[in-house]
């Protein structure tokens, strides 16, 4: 998924989806659901966020254009928001194998929450060194990344 997301030149909807999906996560965490409760709710908000990003795309190039976008458009900015919804699918089959009863609830919303974490340092580097950044640059976009998730780990924490 991640070559594909650097092929298409537009990882910014993968990232999106993965800190949506952690905050998901935590925000149910809360809440002690269910994981078949969690993994619906997750699978359901990014579906709900990439149809408004894709909406929100259409609308855009609508104004830009100042002509209604047809099916080649739409079947682009579907596709270039796309990685928003694939992003949560680590995150739903760890919640899957919880309701499944091969993982216990925690462990499947730990490891999804640690898999996040790596996604969004590993993203930043791919997509600063592609930009040519430099080592700087690659640990400057990684830090925001990880900053961004573990602030919505750290809510976890602080709260539990």
């Amino acid at each position: 998924m991640l070559t594909r997301w650097l092929r298409i030149g537009d990882s910014a909807a993968g990232v999106y989806g993965t800190l949506l999906t952690l905050s998901v996560l935590v925000g149910l965490s809360f809440k002690r659901s269910g994981p078949g409760v969690m993994a619906i709710t997750v699978a359901v908000s990014v579906v709900v966020f990439w149809i408004a990003h894709v909406h929100a795309g259409l609308v855009a190039r609508w104004v830009r254009a100042e002509t209604r976008p047809g099916r080649t458009a739409t079947a682009e900015v579907m596709a270039r928001e796309a990685p928003m919804i694939e992003s949560a699918l680590p995150a739903i089959a760890l919640l899957l194998l919880a309701w499944l009863g091969v993982l216990e609830t925690s462990a499947a919303v730990w490891t999804a929450l640690v898999y996040g974490i790596a996604a969004l340092a590993l993203w930043g580097a791919l997509i600063a060194h592609r930009a040519g950044l430099g080592l700087v640059g690659i640990a400057t976009v990684s830090g925001v990344n990880l900053g961004l998730g573990g602030l919505i780990v750290l809510l976890k924490l602080l709260i539990h």
